[in-house]
């Protein structure tokens, strides 16, 4: 019975997080189905443990426990890549707006 609460209560959380997402945010269609798939391999882990278990031993990896934690892992590696672009990008407008706000701001010399 715990286990059948908890499997809910994931499920739930799951597609709680995953229409915050698709409805709130503004995100590329890249990011939108890179977290609907996220979203719906958990819904298979939580429903079928046993899927994540075959697909690991398809692919040489012996446990499924460990497939989700590679593949966790580079879900990171991707969150971080991505905050770094856009931690560039934000720099770079920075620098173009301050440096239009400084040349309007200049006052030219007396003469």
């Amino acid at each position: 019975m715990k286990l059948l609460v908890f499997k809910l209560g994931l499920i739930v959380v799951g597609l709680l997080i995953a229409r915050f997402y698709l409805t709130k945010t503004r995100s590329a269609v890249r990011d939108r189905l890179i977290v609907l798939t996220l979203v719906v391999g958990l819904l298979v882990a939580v429903i079928d443990p046993q899927t994540t278990t075959w697909v690991a031993n398809r692919v040489g990896i012996g446990r499924g426990a460990d497939l989700v934690f590679y593949l966790g892992f580079l879900f990171l590696l991707f969150l971080a890549g991505a905050q770094r672009v856009r931690l560039r990008e934000q720099q770079k407008a920075i620098v173009g707006i301050v440096r239009e706000l400084a040349l309007l701001r200049a006052r030219t010399p007396p003469e």
